[in-house]
């Protein structure tokens, strides 16, 4: 089985550098540019060079799901078998791809998810223990947490592993039987989370070992999302919908 690595990066170079240097071994790497800043490829395809990647740029209109899926797109051309796909400004473990590897191909795996939900804030890692906290450095007011409490009873009807869940190796099964969605701005993997596990003829797996680093120093889409009531009463209304239509 060919396994390929696909780094989607769009605005910083050094954390792209460090996701690649986090693989580690002898594997096929594709660093994808999907930036509106147009001089962006341009650097991020000179560190690809550097670590003998492979590179494409892909066409972005802002959001995380458009470069998403523009990975599975290219991915869907290629004869690779499994794709692990990685944020540009994330990172692995030390031996986290072979584990991955090895867990697939011991038992083949569509879909394999880490909910570990290990974290980084730009200089340490932290636990999953954080995660109960973390909420608290964000803002709240009334309004956003009472649509965020109705969003949670929405999102429970799914029985996801859980809500910081991340793919971190896809068959091609896999990932030509959904799309990522470029209208949602940071619950994009949250609604393709719901596709796969409701899709029974998938073969679905998840984790909790020390393998998908999460890098919560910057404020992305992620963040947003969880503090803006519009996108997560318009996420609810299109789960609610999805899960509708599979039921």
């Amino acid at each position: 089985m060919k396994f390929l690595i696909g780094i989607l990066t769009s605005d910083d170079i050094a954390k792209l550098e460090r996701a690649i240097k986090s693989v580690g071994g002898d594997v096929d790497i594709l660093v994808v540019a999907n930036s509106l800043d147009t001089s962006y490829a341009g650097k991020a395809k000179e560190v690809a060079d550097r670590y003998d990647c492979q590179f494409i740029e892909t066409v972005s209109n802002g959001t995380p799901g458009c470069g998403k899926q523009s990975v599975l797109d290219y991915f869907n051309t290629t004869d690779y078998d499994y794709l692990i796909p990685i944020d540009g400004d994330d990172y692995i473990f030390e031996g986290g791809i072979s584990r991955i590897v090895d867990i697939v191909t011991q038992n083949g795996y569509d879909v394999l998810s880490n909910t570990g939900q290990h974290m980084a804030d730009g200089r340490n890692v932290v636990t999953d223990l954080f995660m109960n906290d973390m909420f608290k450095y964000k803002e709240w007011n009334m309004l956003e947490l009472r649509s965020w409490m109705e969003f949670v009873k929405t999102i429970k009807k799914f029985n996801l592993p859980g809500s910081m869940m991340r793919f971190i190796c896809l068959s091609k099964n896999a990932t030509t039987s959904f799309r990522y969605r470029d209208d949602l701005e940071g619950s994009e993997d949250m609604y393709a989370a719901c596709e796969i596990y409701l899709n029974d003829n998938l073969k679905r797996e998840t984790t909790q070992e020390k393998i998908y680093i999460y890098d919560f120093d910057n404020d992305g889409a992620f963040w947003k999302f969880y503090s803006n009531k519009q996108e997560i009463d318009k996420t609810a209304a299109l789960l609610e919908k999805l899960y509708e239509s599979r039921s």
